[in-house]
């Protein structure tokens, strides 16, 4: 079979929800002459931030033997991690781990030294990722005040994806029982009190925006399916790498174009408000429920003469 992979699946879907213009661009949304390398983009402004800055370090790197050579070390395996998992919620403490993690391969052996430079690199690499999808990141925050809004009411978050099935989010605090053995200690989960337990406040929000997300890639997923499938082709998929055939390569790259644009062109932020004003467990909310953000300049329909939308 062959593959078309997506580009960094989950921001193209952010870009899209926030008609991301600049952030659209930067995962393949819009037209280019070249493949767009998102991971490169978000490792250029560290460099450059380093570049006016190394004159006048910051005290944090006070003690830190060697603060020149952070530039030499910023590149695309170091934040292509922390960059795929921002839209999936990773938070600031894991960025700056997955950033250490590949410091220390590299040799940097002071643990002290390495935190710091790691810890000042995830921070930049943060500012990066507002300012190449600004609208995007506007579009995540917004679905954390929707899970707020939710849980405010004491009720998880529950909402229907684009197929119309439903979905509820299951993060509640459930006892466990630790058993400690000579070997091992391990968890055991009262499931037959998940539906007594209150809920986990703290995952209900953060884990709402990649899942929503999630949702509709999986949509996507399935209406390209869909779609090949009724003209006669093969497919297979694993998340966003979808397969087929060598001779029914174009009519599936028809179908993931097309499919995207028909999910994307529907008022989806606007139902999911819709519907979560209308839910009666909900009537109780005391958090107030944000209206969507404004979209940004992203006409969707390009996306149909992207060559590296999905490749």
């Amino acid at each position: 079979p062959r593959t078309q992979d997506g580009t960094c699946n989950g921001l193209q879907h952010y870009a899209a929800l926030g008609r991301d213009l600049r952030g659209g661009t930067a995962v393949n949304l819009v037209p280019a002459d070249r493949p767009q390398d998102v991971y490169q983009r978000v490792r250029i402004r560290p460099v450059a931030v380093w570049v006016l800055r190394h004159v006048h370090v910051p005290s944090s790197f006070s003690t830190c033997s060697r603060p020149p050579w952070i530039h030499g070390h910023v590149d695309r395996k170091l934040v292509k991690q922390s960059v795929m998992t921002y839209v999936y919620g990773v938070t600031f403490v894991g960025a700056r781990d997955q950033i250490e993690s590949p410091l220390e391969e590299r040799g940097w052996g002071n643990p002290k030294e390495r935190r710091k430079v790691a810890t000042y690199v995830a921070g930049i690499v943060f500012e990066s990722m507002s300012d190449v999808f600004g609208p995007a990141v506007r579009v995540r925050s917004w679905l954390e005040d929707c899970a707020k809004y939710a849980v405010s009411a004491g009720a998880p978050v529950v909402w229907t994806s684009p197929l119309g099935f439903p979905v509820e989010q299951p993060y509640r605090k459930v006892p466990t029982l630790s058993v400690h053995t000579s070997l091992q200690t391990f968890s055991i989960r009262d499931n037959s009190r998940d539906a007594v337990s209150p809920l986990d406040v703290r995952k209900q929000c953060s884990g709402f925006p990649p899942n929503y997300v999630h949702c509709l890639d999986g949509a996507h997923m399935m209406m390209t399916a869909r779609a090949v499938r009724e003209a006669g082709a093969c497919f297979a998929a694993v998340h966003d790498s979808y397969w087929t055939h060598a001779a029914s390569v174009d009519l599936m790259n028809k179908a993931i174009r097309d499919t995207f644009v028909q999910l994307h062109e529907r008022p989806l932020l606007h139902e999911l408000r819709r519907e979560l004003l209308r839910n009666p467990e909900y009537s109780g909310a005391t958090a107030a429920l944000p209206r969507v953000p404004a979209p940004g300049q992203l006409d969707l329909s390009v996306v149909r003469q992207s060559t590296y939308f999905f490749s």
